[in-house]
């Protein structure tokens, strides 16, 4: 059986159990067959926006991928999808993404690509212990919301390996719904996301602009890591042009 999932298939109204967890256990669950989506529970997307704690900008996501259906997505302000229209797309999507940075009130998040990168990350950032966490197929993304100025999306890679990405301004995260590798997006700290200033993150890591690998890419301007390690700058030609 074809267990694709198109948006007229999933107009049923179902209501979601609420389960009271503060914390989720991550389990790969199969996509359903189209015959039994329905009695699945949907996207409480009103839900969703009450736990990013801000005018969250969400965007549906196309099926058996992560990434928006409607075109120029990164313009979408959070009036447009107030509209009975929009909201309409939302709940047939079967994922649910945000836009990221100052369209979203300053939510941002950091993507890291495994277990390891994440423990490295909050052993570096203990304050994000108990920030909103999800994870799709594999690692985690912490959500914040940005105080005062929002860099740019970033990678982040370690001995020029990819870890990760800071994502911001004209990125988007899938926060819940189906992966397309057919596990369900989870909340792993099911809280609202802290609040923080940039600065105050630590980078384990250096934070490249530009495609993997990052060896290839000049590195986010700053004097240091905030562990205290030194980080070398770029001839200043080349960090005007950053």
């Amino acid at each position: 059986m074809n267990s694709s999932i198109t948006f007229k298939e999933l107009q049923a109204p179902v209501t979601a159990d609420a389960s009271g967890q503060s914390t989720v256990p991550f389990a790969v669950t199969p996509r359903p067959p189209l015959s039994s989506y329905a009695t699945k529970k949907l996207i409480d997307t009103a839900e969703v926006l009450s736990r990013l704690g801000v005018n969250a900008v969400l965007l549906p996501i196309k099926e058996g991928t992560k990434r928006p259906w409607r075109p120029a997505w990164q313009e979408t302000t959070f009036d447009q999808t107030q509209t009975a229209t929009y909201q309409s797309a939302l709940s047939k999507a079967p994922a649910i993404g945000v836009l990221l940075g100052p369209a979203s009130e300053g939510l941002c998040s950091i993507d890291l690509d495994s277990d390891e990168a994440l423990e490295e990350f909050l052993a570096a950032n203990p304050s994000l212990q108990t920030t909103l966490r999800t994870k799709g197929r594999r690692g985690a993304n912490l959500w914040v919301i940005i105080e005062g100025d929002i860099p740019p999306s970033r990678k982040l890679t370690s001995n020029g390996s990819p870890v990760g990405e800071w994502r911001s301004k004209g990125n988007q995260t899938v926060i819940a719904g189906w992966h397309p590798d057919g596990c369900e997006y989870h909340r792993i700290v099911d809280s609202t996301p802290v609040r923080i200033n940039f600065g105050d993150l630590r980078w384990p890591w250096p934070l490249h602009r530009g495609p993997y690998p990052g060896a290839l890419s000049p590195p986010l301007r700053t004097k240091r890591y905030e562990q205290g390690m030194q980080v070398p700058l770029l001839p200043a030609a080349r960090r005007n042009n950053l």
